[in-house]
């Protein structure tokens, strides 16, 4: 049943490869259509605090994936499903690339910075007022 020198755990194993590529597309087609800034992309000028680690949650790991799946088919560039495989993987790397840098950039920008820290600040700060009110007793 075996054929010779063990190519058929070779075959097996590309074929996994394959189907973890298929099974993380949904994943990367997430990573690459979501925005950074929601309410700007529905056209209204505000602050999304939440919005670039969403983009990174499910990009990150489908650029990983993808990554890696593509250096793993380059690697046999001259098999023709090889070579089509590592040139998809490319392909699907370059969106999830700029929405990544895209993430980053909105993540950075100065009132973002400061408008997000300063709305954590407010809602955590009357949990502590309210516990330093009430003392707690020690027995």
């Amino acid at each position: 049943m075996q054929r010779r020198g063990g190519t058929m755990r070779k075959g097996w194993l590309s074929w996994l490869g394959y189907c973890v590529l298929i099974a993380a597309l949904p994943l990367a087609m997430l990573g690459a259509v979501s925005e950074a800034n929601e309410y700007r992309a529905m056209g209204v000028d505000a602050l999304d605090c939440d919005g670039p680690l969403g983009v990174l949650l499910f990009s990150v790991p489908a650029i990983l994936i993808y990554a890696a799946g593509g250096i793993l088919n380059a690697r046999r560039f001259r098999r023709r499903r090889s070579a089509m495989v590592a040139c998809l993987c490319g392909l699907i790397c370059v969106p999830l690339t700029v929405n990544i840098g895209a993430a980053l950039r909105e993540s950075n920008r100065p009132d973002v910075r400061d408008g997000c820290r300063s709305a954590t600040a407010q809602s955590v700060a009357p949990s502590v007022s309210r516990l330093r009110r009430y003392p707690v007793a020690s027995t």
